[in-house]
């Protein structure tokens, strides 16, 4: 997968892990635990320190991709300012 492919995935992951923690009739779910599919089964292990950033990545890319009518969700993101979010997320200098 490339790095887009990637953020494009980690994207969705989060949205539906949002979603799914909105969604339980007790109001007390962390999200979806397991996704499962014909051919595979993904664990959701999230640690609040990697729940928190993934959802500052996936803001940067709905701002980077989603919000912005000139770029095509399936083209590289082309922003330096997405590149200054994401280095700072992770620390990099």
């Amino acid at each position: 997968l490339t790095s887009n492919e990637y953020l494009v995935l980690a994207g969705t992951l989060h949205g539906i892990h949002a979603i799914t923690a909105r969604l339980s009739p007790t109001g007390s779910s962390s999200g979806a635990e397991v996704i499962e599919g014909e051919t595979f089964k993904m664990t959701i292990k999230l640690t609040p320190t990697a729940e928190l950033m993934l959802g500052k990545v996936y803001e940067a890319y709905a701002d980077a991709v989603m919000k912005n009518p000139f770029q095509t969700p399936e083209m590289p993101i082309r922003s330096e300012g997405f590149d200054t979010k994401i280095n700072s997320i992770f620390g990099v200098a």
